[in-house]
């Protein structure tokens, strides 16, 4: 749960916050009272999340993480299907824009996910990024 003390998630879990605390301190010897709050939670903040309360348990965590996903994923739905209207290329709109299927000018068939940025050309490997998608298609 804390950075600097090395503990996996695995082992955090079904542990209340005092229990999750004290297993770490107990295991890497760092004190958690010690600990600065970007140590603690250093994976909100890098996720942009700058209020940070001492008392949250690790399922408050969970749920501002799961809420900051789902935007996320939400923006970057916008951004592609954005850019891809942009640049003219031509898509099939399947499941309220989360699936795209885009039509290349040799006929190939590519299923986009722009919420998470993953392609796969038909009966081929799958691959990541719209940057990559959009050179794909152009070369």
């Amino acid at each position: 749960m804390f950075a600097n003390a090395h503990c996996s998630h695995k082992s955090l879990l079904n542990k209340n916050s005092q229990k999750q605390i004290d297993f770490c301190q107990e295991i890497t010897g760092n004190d958690w009272e010690i600990q600065n709050k970007s140590s603690k939670y250093e994976i909100l903040i890098r996720k942009g999340l700058v209020v940070i309360e001492n008392d949250w348990d690790l399922g408050e965590i969970y749920s501002i993480m799961k809420k900051n996903s789902i935007a996320k994923k939400e923006s970057n739905k916008e951004f592609s299907t954005n850019l891809l209207i942009k640049l003219g290329i031509d898509f099939e709109t399947k499941n309220n824009g989360i699936h795209l299927i885009i039509t290349t000018d040799i006929l190939e068939l590519i299923d986009f996910y722009p919420s998470t940025g993953k392609w796969i050309p038909r009966g081929k490997k799958s691959y990541r990024g719209i940057k990559n998608l959009i050179k794909y298609i152009t070369n």
